[in-house]
């Protein structure tokens, strides 16, 4: 067999029974990396051109603006970006070059912002762009003092980062872990961080911890503080 006709043998094709899928799914064949599939090749394809710790506003914006969802593979859908013109509407998103800014060049940050502002939801979603935790095979921590509140902010958040609650994003509550091994965003209860840091006091599961609500003083949190302020390097 000549060199050229073992070439077209094995050049990708498109697979027509995925015709569903965004056109880069829909290649198969040519090695290993051929288009873009859901999990690690997904964002290693979609985010290959960020470092963690050094991305900007436009860079995250841009991938935000595009056809393919970077942390699964999948289309983006209506609904996703329905959501997020409003999403673009927040205060906090005026804020997000400044936020970037100060992430890169501080280890622990204390935001302050008016109730509806964006913090809750945004802020995370600023972090997974710029902090990248699935190529650290870790997660991004935010508590809640309620557990009423970390579920809908999860679902939410879900909604935001158009996939489905418990993989990319998911919650964790007493008696309920809605988490899978695709979660790098976790929202949870106070009490169930300082669960986890009973056994791992040095909170090694994690790139990053937001401690929201934290003006509520509740002890939980009051404990995480410190403990926080313990890890850090």
């Amino acid at each position: 067999m000549s060199d050229e006709s073992a070439k077209e043998r094995n050049a990708p094709k498109e697979n027509p029974y995925l015709a569903h899928l965004a056109p880069t799914q829909r290649v198969v064949g040519g090695g290993a990396n051929a288009g873009v599939g859901a999990g690690a090749s997904g964002w290693k394809s979609l985010l290959g051109g960020l470092v963690s710790g050094k991305t900007t506003a436009a860079q995250a914006e841009s991938i935000e603006n595009g056809d393919v969802n970077p942390f699964n593979g999948r289309p983006f859908t209506d609904k996703y970006r329905k959501i997020l013109a409003g999403r673009r509407k927040l205060p906090v998103h005026l804020q997000r070059t400044e936020f970037l800014e100060l992430v890169h060049n501080n280890q622990i940050l204390v935001l302050v912002g008016e109730t509806g502002s964006g913090k809750t939801t945004q802020i995370p979603q600023f972090l997974a762009y710029d902090d990248l935790p699935q190529q650290k095979k870790k997660m991004i921590a935010c508590t809640q003092p309620r557990r009423v509140a970390a579920m809908s902010v999860a679902q939410r958040v879900a909604d935001e980062m158009d996939c489905a609650l418990g993989t990319e994003v998911g919650y964790t509550i007493r008696f309920e872990d809605n988490t899978s091994p695709a979660t790098f965003l976790k929202y949870m209860t106070d009490g169930m961080l300082l669960r986890e840091a009973m056994a791992d006091p040095e909170l090694n599961r994690y790139s990053a911890i937001i401690l929201d609500e934290a003006h509520e003083r509740t002890l939980n949190t009051d404990i995480l503080m410190g403990l926080i302020k313990e890890v850090s390097w």
